[in-house]
């Protein structure tokens, strides 16, 4: 698909999210992560120094991520978590937490 029919149903998603979540009543809300490529690697969008033959990850229920494989330093974020919270924090009152991938799970590039 390409990046504006992507764009529209992510949008979709995250507004749906965030609503589904204010319906719960907790006072803090996240935005479930929905317009995330991934959750290991977002911080690699627009990155041109990595090849898609890294490390494979195993999880306990059996499935697999492999990790990108950093190709020449340094290393730099070509996206920020921030990024992601600013879109979410517009179509919320509520106060709002955003994950992020771990400074240690990066090094496994």
């Amino acid at each position: 698909m390409d990046a504006g029919e992507f764009a529209v149903i992510a949008e979709r998603a995250l507004r749906d999210t965030i609503r589904l979540f204010e319906e719960t009543g907790s006072p803090v809300i996240t935005d479930g992560e929905q317009t995330k490529s991934s959750f290991a690697t977002y911080p690699l969008e627009g990155v041109t120094n990595v090849a898609p033959d890294g490390l494979i990850v195993p999880f306990e229920d059996g499935h697999t991520r492999q990790l990108p494989r950093l190709t020449s330093g340094p290393f730099h974020y070509g996206t920020h978590a921030s990024a992601y919270l600013a879109v979410a924090k517009r179509l919320t009152e509520l106060p709002m937490k955003q994950a992020v991938i771990s400074a240690s799970a990066l090094s496994l590039l």
